[in-house]
């Protein structure tokens, strides 16, 4: 599959490139899709365009007429090699933007297990009577909760 299709699952796909980022690029994917076979709808994003397809319908071909459509889809748009490695503590430097995952686990999943983990670890040493493990585990979940508060204060 192209390097551009970012997602695809029975009746949807994610393509996402560069190219779909202005607004001529989108413009002219979205008319050569809309009259496309199988594609039932063809929603724009912030430089991405998700496709609702028809049950059973040809995607192989769908982003041949894309790229005949948009010829600059051909050219390889942000390869994976280009998205730092994530590393295992990497969720809290803020950096990341949900593009990159570990297994299957996008940062902000990630960072919301974690809170979780130290959270329920805190309770389970304080009903233990592991003191020490307690209050540092409660520590972490305070510093995680701080963080998470601080990262979402516009939202809040």
């Amino acid at each position: 599959m192209p390097s551009y299709l970012t997602h695809a699952m029975e009746g949807r796909a994610r393509l996402r490139h560069p190219a779909l980022a202005a607004s001529a690029g989108r413009d002219r994917a979205l008319a050569a899709l809309s009259g496309a076979e199988g594609v039932l709808e063809a929603r724009p994003g912030v430089g991405s365009i998700l496709l609702i397809l028809a049950p059973g319908a040809d995607l192989g071909r769908i982003c041949g007429i894309l790229e005949n459509a948009l010829p600059a889809l051909r050219q390889a748009g942000r390869a994976s090699a280009d998205v730092p490695a994530l590393a295992p503590l990497s969720f809290l430097s803020g950096f990341s933007h949900g593009k990159t995952r570990l297994k299957g686990l996008s940062p902000r999943k990630l960072e919301a297990r974690a809170l979780l983990a130290a959270c329920g670890l805190s309770i389970a040493l304080g009903f233990a009577g592991g003191k020490n493990a307690h209050a540092l585990a409660g520590t972490v979940f305070g510093l995680l909760a701080a963080r998470h508060v601080w990262t979402r204060r516009k939202a809040l």
